[in-house]
């Protein structure tokens, strides 16, 4: 195997406000967030709605309630202390009843318990990455508070955690609630389980699409067009271009319960013919939209983002859509210096928008997992992007224990479930700051890259601090970082 070298360089950039109390430095974003600029990314549609959960918040120490403070998210802090953020919403019995409700964070630093009404629901526990809660309906309350307690701590250390706190380089570490968070409503009687897949013909002029999803019953949400005969139970398959063009449907599709069942399942495939290809010249891209009727009345609709492109990777290099493509990349960190890690979108858009401007056709989000929001940005301007591990210059003795490697595993199955199903994702990352030398860094490398190969046909790299002898197995990709000095050398 021959591996490719490559260089990043980075750009960084936004805006936030203070808030002291006690020893606690508490810090939040100042620039509101549209959501209504997202809705396929948000999957909101005309029976398919979002509640945000960014205003009017409470944050205290957790042994101290008393000095609680109001707060907007996303919202950081500083210190090793557990601090509670609460807050409230409020549910109508329709909406509780003929929904399933989820709840969304984008991005959370380091591990939460989250209690929903004082039970807890859920104990986050590995990380920074985005993840959902379906919220118990037998907890939840219509017509009054509902009570959503997230209380974080994000000390690190090196039996438990990665990053871990031996760290070199990285933005300095805070914990909150750092991007959105909101409720997602979707009915009960609806669509569930939507999966796609495509292949491009080996000319790459027609591409075979499969789509398959479930049409859920629900008998307790109250749904009157539910009560009409199953023969005017149909749904509409529709493939439209990036300006909302249909460019190939099936309508009318019969939706039949067998017996008792509560779901049906449909399969459907479309050949598109001459497909317009992704690629960061022509950032072209589609939406596949599913729409289910009862007696004419739209019961359930939604729509997913999706792109062709044929990524392919040898010894001599990658192609694009058959043309040969070479990586011109840069590294963004989410960092801000004294802003920390609160994300600015208008900021990080603008940011994105200069990186394509001046040449870049690829982005590194390196020592933090990106916001999920921040690669679909990137594929609508046109950049390819890598995600990796949020490691760096691992002390040996941490990097051969079985225990972190099986963390980093865990972790890395995380990163493709989160990442994975974005096309303009081209590589996964295994972290930086391996030195070339010892052993223990390659075996730690090459095991952990022949774990993503086994999950993913995504292209893999790391970074090192030189230039291993030799290539090395299941790493495609090397990096080689480039210091003023040598990053170990005293003054």
């Amino acid at each position: 195997m021959t591996n490719k070298f490559f260089k990043f360089f980075f750009i960084i950039l936004t805006s936030f406000s203070t808030i002291i109390f006690g020893q606690i430095k508490i810090k939040e974003a100042e620039s509101k967030f549209d959501f209504s600029k997202f809705p396929v990314f948000f999957d909101v549609t005309k029976t398919r709605d979002l509640i945000p959960l960014d205003k009017n918040w409470s944050v205290s120490p957790l042994d101290e309630p008393e000095k609680s403070v109001s707060v907007n998210i996303p919202a950081s802090f500083e210190g090793n202390n557990k601090l509670e953020f609460s807050t409230s919403f409020e549910l109508t019995d329709k909406e509780l009843l003929n929904n399933n409700i989820e709840l969304h964070f984008l991005r959370l630093n380091y591990s939460a318990d989250i209690l929903l009404n004082e039970v807890i629901i859920s104990k986050h526990t590995a990380g920074n990455y985005p993840f959902a809660i379906s919220l118990p309906k037998d907890i939840l309350k219509f017509g009054t508070a509902n009570t959503l307690k997230v209380r974080i701590l994000h000390k690190l250390d090196s039996d438990n955690t990665i990053p871990v706190a031996q760290r070199f380089l990285f933005p300095k570490n805070e914990g909150g609630i750092l991007d959105q968070v909101y409720l997602h409503l979707v009915p009960v009687n609806g669509i569930s389980d939507f999966k796609y897949s495509d292949k491009l013909s080996s000319t790459r002029t027609t591409s075979q699409i499969d789509i398959s999803f479930n049409i859920n019953k629900n008998k307790i949400a109250k749904i009157d067009s539910l009560s009409a005969p199953q023969n005017n139970l149909f749904a509409d398959v529709s493939i439209l271009d990036m300006n909302g063009n249909v460019v190939k449907s099936s309508l009318n599709n019969k939706i039949q319960f067998a017996g008792n069942t509560t779901d049906s399942h449909f399969n459907h495939n479309f050949e598109l013919v001459n497909p317009k290809l992704w690629s960061p010249k022509n950032p072209d891209y589609y939406f596949v939209k599913i729409s289910y009727y009862s007696n004419n009345n739209l019961i359930d609709e939604t729509s997913q983002q999706i792109s062709f492109i044929d990524v392919k990777h040898s010894s001599k290099g990658f192609t694009v859509n058959g043309k040969p493509f070479n990586i011109k990349g840069t590294t963004y960190y989410f960092s801000y210096g004294e802003k920390g890690g609160l994300i600015d979108y208008n900021q990080l858009y603008a940011d994105l928008i200069i990186i394509k401007n001046t040449g870049f056709n690829t982005v590194r989000f390196a020592k933090d997992f990106p916001s999920p929001l921040a690669i679909n940005l990137c594929n609508q301007i046109g950049l390819f992007v890598q995600v990796e591990l949020p490691l760096n210059s691992i002390p040996e003795h941490i990097l051969s224990s079985k225990s972190f490697v099986d963390r980093a595993k865990a972790l890395t199955s995380q990163m493709i479930f989160s990442y994975g199903h974005f096309q303009n994702v081209l590589s996964f990352g295994i972290g930086g700051g391996f030195v070339p030398t010892e052993q223990s860094n390659l075996n730690f490398v090459s095991e952990i890259g022949n774990y993503l190969k086994t999950k993913t046909n995504k292209t893999t790299y790391a970074s090192f601090v030189g230039l291993p002898n030799n290539p090395l197995d299941n790493v495609d990709l090397i990096g080689v970082e480039l210091f003023a000095a040598n990053p170990e050398s005293k003054p």
